[in-house]
């Protein structure tokens, strides 16, 4: 893909490639980026501008903006679409007519999930391995009681960094039906030998506690993402 490989020219991002979803219709893709190899111009004449919101931002946030419309053009590319989403007022992706997708990026790590739009919403997220304070983060703010117990020793912090992206993904693919914040007590771990939250309360008339969401996974030697779809409900009902 001539695209691809001007992108990859510019330093900022390389690795794209596609990753197999499990959703049916669904594209998938990944990459990395280099945050201190953002050229704004450069890249608005790959196709991928900044949003005059954006214009006076922290460089960090620019490169995170701009390495997520990256990728998403990768995926929408898959559907017959040459540009990334822009910006909406709610600085939401907006999506093209008739498909709906979840962007996540993370120190240097990027991701797209779009699908056609069915009624669902999808959720991504993709997640550097914790370390240091951000593990302890993790461990101390997003994760119970027992799901720290059930932590397995070899490998903690990979599997700590998975059911926090999990709880991440699950937000993203419940808000627009939820329509408010809430917290990552507001999901727990399901025992066994898939990645599976329950509602603890409920949020909704139709997300109800007790409602389980079943994620996929993939992980890399510094990386871990999970996704879902969701089912799509009138905001608050």
């Amino acid at each position: 893909m001539q695209w691809q490989a001007e992108l990859a020219a510019t330093g900022f991002a390389d690795g794209l490639m596609p990753h197999a979803a499990g959703i049916d219709g669904a594209t998938l893709w990944r990459g990395r980026f280099d945050g201190d190899r953002l050229d704004p111009a450069w890249l608005a004449r790959l196709g991928l501008p900044l949003p005059p919101s954006l214009l006076g931002a922290h460089p960090r946030r620019q490169a995170d903006y701009l390495a997520g419309r990256a990728v998403a053009r990768h995926a929408l590319a898959g559907f017959g679409h040459t540009g990334a989403p822009p910006m909406g007022p709610d600085k939401l992706p907006v999506w093209p007519g008739g498909l709906i997708g979840s962007i996540s990026h993370a120190r240097g790590h990027m991701a797209c999930l779009v699908l056609p739009d069915t009624g669902v919403c999808p959720g991504l997220d993709i997640e550097a391995v914790a370390s240091g304070s951000a593990l302890e983060a993790i461990l101390s703010h997003c994760l119970t009681d027992a799901e720290r117990a059930a932590l397995p020793a070899p490998d903690m912090t990979r599997h700590a960094t998975r059911l926090f992206s999990a709880k991440e993904a699950l937000f993203k693919a419940l808000h627009p039906s939820v329509g408010r914040y809430f917290g990552f007590d507001a999901a727990e771990l399901v025992p066994g030998n898939r990645l599976a939250l329950r509602l603890t309360g409920d949020l909704t008339p139709h997300l109800r506690a007790g409602t389980v969401f079943t994620l996929h996974s993939a992980n890399g030697p510094d990386w871990v993402m999970t996704w879902l779809v969701a089912p799509r409900f009138p905001l608050g009902t």
